[in-house]
């Protein structure tokens, strides 16, 4: 494309002020510019066909004109942004003399091409153009309306702005006309009884201050969307229908229209604002609930009151958009509302900052009970086949290991293990008072944190010394000890079973040893990195076969008390939702949701301290029957007054996590 001539071509229209440019006069124009100021023109112009022509065409493909041909001949161009602006400036002098009719095609001395034009419907496409005129690809628009009413032309980006401010002007000109105001003053009256004193407020702006009125009109309030409704309905009624109409009259109608639909589209806008807002509070609110720390993808799960997510309500920017604001640092340095911490390398997890430091003290209770189960039952394995490893002998190993169980297994403990976040966090947040003296106890003297397993409570010599006490006196006693191991070794039973203990549990023991005790575990190390004995393997083997039929007589057994407690078709779901509603004295769903919550996790607790039992045989059905009856009874449980539904919520449910995770578990 031939800039040149492009440019000179804009100059022309510019100086013909008209977007319709007659391309003979332009070569000859472009004739007489070449021979006084640029005769490097003039070959273009004697070749136009081919220096000339073709740049239009490709300006034509890119939208910027029109070209318009008679036989095949180019005749004129029709520059588009000219013809934009020629719109742009008769609606300026509609600002400057309301009595102007709205622009029509036949407004102007140049066609309009219909390659930049759009028609629309008044009511049935005029409402949807006011959302999405920022998307719309033509530059203009020609809005048609019923009855008499003539149509009108309008450039897109004015839709919402400049168009909405004439139409109020418009409805200026209408009142200043003889009596309008006293006649529109008692018509609205009727219709908004007791708000005289607001109606002849409202239309005094209108005629006095109309840049007031149109402040108005973009903010609308309650009565706001009443008197412009009302206004503009009385104002198409008068007109409407009217044959021969003025062309005064014609504006007042077509500004009527337009006002009308823009009000309502704007009350709704405000309403969905209101309600965005709304929306937002209840999100801070849902936040400080179960589960505390939320991943990206649990934001996208929260729901509103009615049970619509918010991500599907309005969009997952909503989610993205609070998460920003919320985690935004301010001037003053404070902790954001939200905290954002990172887990591992792909899980982040949101936190509510008052919730930093009881979900952190939270997570240290559970935790600590967690990994006091895994670590007795671990240590008792490895004493009874006369295995001993690191932590058990030294405190900084001991704390080694609960750091790296932290790190790996409890996420999101070891990211809230932040001394300087839970610093702070006691220094800004609002916490009780308890939680404030539990913090405190927390750290050591320097704001130091103190140790994983003095956080913990955790203490490894206590431990150990809780472990021997369960186990056989001669797995503890020296003497005994030694005797015992030796007469296993003889026989052939100790080096299987402890290969396979050790085989069991390497992938948790591994890390121990390190740099400085290689040489005091090497007899240790070497058995396991030599690979187990054929026998070992064989005996491997059968254990697994054992394993797999036990399960299956175990899971067999279950099905069997499932189906004496609800019956063999009954979905299980169902009837302990159906449990559930005779059973929750709340109304609030959010509480009921909770309380469920507790109570299956009460459940599961109680049900991991005694999983030992249930590895060695399934449960009766007589058993689960008084599990569940004892711990109906629980303190915890004590406001809950209907216990024969709670307690059949519980029969199942424990049936149900047994199904799912212990049977599971038994080897």
């Amino acid at each position: 494309m031939d800039a040149d001539i492009i440019n000179t071509l804009i100059r022309f229209t510019e100086a013909s002020q008209s977007p319709f440019v007659d391309y003979p006069k332009f070569l000859n124009s472009l004739t007489l510019f070449a021979r006084n100021k640029n005769p490097a023109l003039l070959h273009k112009i004697n070749d136009h066909q081919i220096e000339i022509i073709p740049s239009l065409v490709e300006w034509e493909y890119n939208g910027e004109c029109t070209l318009i041909r008679k036989e095949g001949v180019l005749t004129g161009i029709i520059v588009h942004k000219v013809v934009e602006d020629k719109i742009k400036h008769y609606y300026y002098l509609i600002e400057n003399d309301p009595h102007l009719a709205f622009p029509t095609e036949e407004s102007f001395s140049f066609p309009i091409p219909p390659k930049i034009m759009e028609s629309i419907d008044i009511n049935t496409g005029f409402v949807n153009l006011l959302g999405s005129q920022d998307t719309f690809k033509k530059p203009i628009i020609k809005i048609g309306f019923p009855y008499n009413v003539n149509s009108l032309i309008v450039p897109t980006e004015y839709i919402g702005s400049k168009l909405i401010e004439c139409c109020v002007y418009k409805i200026q000109g209408y009142l200043q006309e003889r009596m309008n105001v006293g006649y529109m003053t008692s018509r609205l009256e009727v219709v908004l009884s007791g708000t005289l004193s607001a109606i002849k407020n409202m239309l005094n702006d209108i005629v006095t201050k109309p840049k007031k009125a149109l402040a108005h009109l973009y903010d609308v309030d309650d009565f706001g969307f009443k008197f412009w409704s009302q206004l503009s309905s009385v104002i198409i009624q008068d007109f409407k229908e009217r044959k021969g109409t003025l062309k005064d009259e014609q504006g007042y109608c077509q500004a009527g229209y337009i006002i009308g639909l823009y009000i309502g589209y704007q009350k709704a806008v405000i309403q969905k604002k209101y309600q965005k807002s709304l929306d937002l509070k209840q999100l801070e609110v849902l936040i400080k609930k179960p589960p505390y720390a939320f991943t990206l993808n649990d934001l996208y799960d929260l729901k509103d009151s009615k049970g619509v997510r918010f991500s599907e309500k309005y969009s997952r920017e909503f989610i993205h958009d609070f998460i920003f604001k919320s985690t935004k640092v301010g001037e003053s340095k404070e902790l954001p509302y939200l905290i954002r911490l990172k887990a591992g390398d792909e899980i982040e997890y949101f936190i509510q900052k008052d919730l930093i430091i009881p979900l952190f003290l939270s997570r240290l209770t559970d935790c600590a009970r967690t990994i006091r189960l895994d670590l007795t039952e671990e240590w008792q394995s490895l004493l009874k086949n006369n295995i001993k490893i690191p932590s058990m002998k030294d405190d900084l190993d001991f704390d080694e290991n609960l750091k790296r169980r932290i790190r790996h297994n409890h996420k999101l403990l070891f990211a809230l293990s932040n001394p300087h976040l839970l610093y702070i966090s006691k220094l800004e947040t609002n916490i009780s008072q308890n939680n404030l003296l539990a913090i405190d106890r927390c750290f050591s003297k320097g704001n130091k944190l103190k140790s994983m397993s003095e956080l913990l409570n955790l203490n490894r010599s206590g431990l150990l010394h809780d472990v021997k006490t369960v186990l056989p006196a001669w797995c503890t006693m020296p003497v005994l000890r030694q005797f015992y191991f030796l007469f296993r070794w003889l026989f052939g039973h100790g080096r299987q079973k402890r290969k396979q203990t050790l085989n069991t549990l390497w992938e948790t023991i591994k890390y121990e040893f390190k740099r400085g005790i290689e040489r005091e575990y090497a007899e240790l190390i070497a058995e396991h990195d030599h690979g187990p004995a054929p026998s070992v393997e064989i005996h491997k083997a059968e254990t697994a076969t054992k394993q797999t039929d036990k399960s299956q007589r175990y899971k067999q057994t279950l099905q069997k008390i499932r189906e004496q407690m609800i019956g063999k078709n009954t979905n299980m779901e169902a009837r302990l939702n159906e449990l559930a509603e005779k059973w929750i004295p709340l109304y609030d769903p959010a509480a009921r949701r909770d309380l469920v919550e507790d109570v299956n996790s009460l459940i599961r607790d109680f049900l991991r301290s005694i999983k030992r039992t249930f590895k060695i045989r399934p449960p009766t059905l007589d058993q689960i029957r008084s599990l569940a009856g004892d711990l109906a009874m629980n303190k915890n449980l004590k406001d809950i007054r209907r216990k024969e539904s709670l307690r059949s919520y519980i029969e199942i449910y424990m049936v149900k996590v047994l199904e799912e995770r212990f049977m599971y578990q038994l080897h």
